[in-house]
């Protein structure tokens, strides 16, 4: 059905940010363990176990994991994987992390200190051991106790400062735990649950790299259509250093899952493949630096594939010369600064109707997709406008768009512009108008930009009185 353009606009915009991940980000991991119980110094320790730094490299991080919490279960592990298919859980966490600390002790002035170097903080819930995946088994068998999970994990980002919750679910990675299809199923609805509840809260979901054995089905990648859809951010256990080759195939099938892929109920995934982030595992016998390169490499994957950024397990162990922290950021530095017009990714922006009130399955997001197939589309016409927070300045020297085929005319005068300004209230700049004298294409258009100054912030601004249809928005351009 075709809609009419309507003929004015009542409602004001209100400028939010959507939680997606700008690229590319770092991230790493800190493990209770290696946190003193009243400081935030993280304690690196060698293969011997022997102390040799305290201090956490900040310059080149965007982001921490405190590692980790764990929910409460109606019986504690028994030794017996099998005993996972019937575990039950209340949603309550355990007021100790899964080694034993107090997070009442640690959390403080890790949060304090990681504001000073504007780095966020995220808590983990979860793990790989086998008491963490027995207990995670638990909280997703309990749908009944999703919701207060979701409230105890709002209340404790809320008491420290956090800006969200990372969930680590690795159901097969010891050895006599299996995984059910309605398990699966589960975790799609827990995330979508936790993601409902906490709207503000950033939401990170772990995956295993390979795909893995499913009772009764074909092995499969172990988060479905759902569970990728409501996450923010999907951390991939791309670990192999050895064959980066074998990394990267491992990083290769998840885009392709992102992109275009099929769950095991076999529902679209279809979202942006920038919400994956590349894993990097360090340790102390510097294993990780072997062979030369290999830390680079994945890098470049990741800022030549558009994935959101790479994630490091583990900080404490990161006792290098110099720091893996540190070249992860020289080389993003070097791919993203080279001086040549790339394709720019960043964390999608918008009109709070744009990021809230769109059409069901046409999200802010779809337009930024890399997709012509899929479509931005609010319910209502109001000002609509869709952008990137590019984390940092770049000269804009191209733009490329494609019409929505169902109302290719509703591009007609919509404006692109940028500014320094995250909310467009000042120094803004029109790039780009289309023009109304023609039918927009609904293949992709490009125009050259001759941007003389840096802009961290771009957008397209709908016209009044559409309803913001668009298929396919990229920006180009030099940082």
């Amino acid at each position: 059905m075709i809609r009419r353009k309507l003929d004015r606009v009542l409602i004001e915009p209100l400028e939010v940010r959507a939680l997606l991940s700008a690229t590319p980000q770092v991230m790493g991991y800190v493990v209770d363990y290696k946190l003193g119980d009243s400081s935030n110094s993280v304690l690196s320790e060698n293969s011997s176990g022997k102390i040799v730094h305290d201090t956490l490299d900040w310059a080149d991080l965007n982001e921490i994991n405190y590692f980790a919490l764990l929910p409460s279960t109606n019986k504690n592990y028994n030794g017996n994987p099998s005993s996972a298919k019937t575990a039950t859980s209340n949603g309550n966490l355990l007021s100790t992390t899964d080694s034993g600390f107090d997070p009442a002790a640690q959390l403080p002035s890790l949060v304090a200190d990681a504001k000073k170097h504007n780095v966020k903080v995220f808590v983990t819930v979860g793990g790989g051991d086998a008491n963490a995946i027995y207990r995670m088994d638990a909280l997703v068998n309990t749908p009944s106790a999703w919701s207060n999970f979701a409230g105890k994990i709002k209340s404790l980002c809320s008491k420290y400062g956090i800006s969200g919750v990372d969930i680590d679910w690795e159901p097969t990675a010891q050895s006599g735990f299996t995984v059910s299809k309605t398990q699966l199923d589960n975790f799609g609805n827990f995330v979508k649950t936790i993601k409902q509840a906490n709207a503000g809260l950033g939401l990170t979901v772990e995956a295993l790299g390979d795909p893995i054995d499913v009772t009764g089905h074909n092995p499969a990648l172990m988060l479905t259509a759902k569970a990728v859809q409501n996450a923010d951010k999907v951390n991939v256990e791309a670990y192999p250093v050895g064959s980066k080759s074998e990394s990267d195939t491992i990083m290769q099938n998840w885009a392709s899952y992102l992109a275009g892929g099929k769950d095991i109920d076999g529902a679209l995934v279809h979202t942006s493949v920038s919400k994956l982030q590349y894993g990097v595992d360090i340790d102390p016998d510097d294993s990780s630096n072997k062979p030369a390169g290999v830390i680079e490499g994945k890098v470049d994957k990741a800022v030549a594939k558009g994935y959101g950024g790479l994630f490091i397990f583990e900080l404490g162990s990161d006792i290098h010369t110099p720091s893996v922290v540190s070249r992860i950021g020289a080389e993003i530095r070097k791919d993203t600064s080279s001086g040549s017009s790339a394709k720019l990714t960043g964390m999608v922006i918008g009109s709070s109707n744009a990021l809230h009130n769109a059409k069901s399955g046409h999200s802010a997001s779809k337009a930024f997709d890399g997709s012509i197939s899929t479509t931005f589309e609010d319910k209502s016409a109001n000002n609509n406008w869709i952008g990137l927070d590019l984390g940092k300045g770049f000269k804009i020297t191209q733009i490329k768009f494609a019409a929505d085929p169902a109302n290719p005319s509703f591009m007609e005068g919509g404006v692109f512009q940028a500014s320094n300004s995250a909310t467009f209230s000042s120094g803004v700049v029109n790039l780009y108008t289309v023009p109304n004298t023609s039918t927009p294409s609904t293949s992709l258009t490009s125009v050259n930009i001759n941007a003389s100054t840096k802009y961290r912030y771009v957008r397209y601004l709908a016209p009044a009185d559409s309803f913001g249809d668009v298929a396919e928005i990229q920006f180009f351009g030099i940082g």
